[in-house]
């Protein structure tokens, strides 16, 4: 105990990412309940997903905040780069709109991600480019940044964003 509370705050964060990357994907693979799901082979789950992935990177450049969140659970787990861990579609949808309003956003750019699956769950990982302009001063921000995201299957066979987390410079 003692131990852990001498590191710094910026270390635990390291500590708290190495968690998400590594050790969540294997517990959420481990954890899964299929008993009533169809049975799909994995090369079917992965395209399913990155089908999934696909869709959510084409429109993510618009201003539909609703169509957006259509690729997200109710439950929604978001922790962006600051380490703030933010539940709920609700919580999501303030952001996207607040940030939809002040900026004009886009998705440059985007990677095949790589996806590890399972019959009902799916993590990806990939690389994006964005930029956002800020509607009231002009001032451009590009970023190029690591996205994983935690996929679940849902009973209508779709796939939607259950944990989400990135990282951007």
């Amino acid at each position: 105990m003692r131990i852990w509370l001498t590191y710094s705050k910026a270390k635990s964060k390291s500590i708290m990412k190495i968690y998400l990357l590594f050790i969540l994907p294997i517990f959420v693979y481990g954890c899964q309940d299929s008993s009533n799901l169809q049975t799909e082979s994995l090369d079917q789950v992965e395209a399913s997903v990155i089908t999934a992935y696909n869709g959510l990177c084409k429109i993510y450049s618009g201003t539909d905040v609703e169509k957006i969140l259509d690729f997200y659970t109710n439950d929604i787990v978001r922790i962006p780069p600051s380490g703030e861990i933010f539940v709920g579609k609700e919580l999501l949808r303030e952001a996207k709109t607040r940030t939809r309003l002040q900026n004009i956003y886009t998705l440059d750019d985007y990677s095949v991600p790589v996806v590890v699956a399972s019959v009902d769950q799916a993590v990806t990982y990939s690389t994006f480019k964005d930029t956002s302009i800020s509607m009231e001063t002009g001032d451009t921000v590009k970023t190029e940044g690591t996205w994983t995201a935690v996929w679940q299957k849902q009973t209508d066979n779709t796939w939607k964003i259950r944990l989400s987390t990135y990282t951007g410079e």
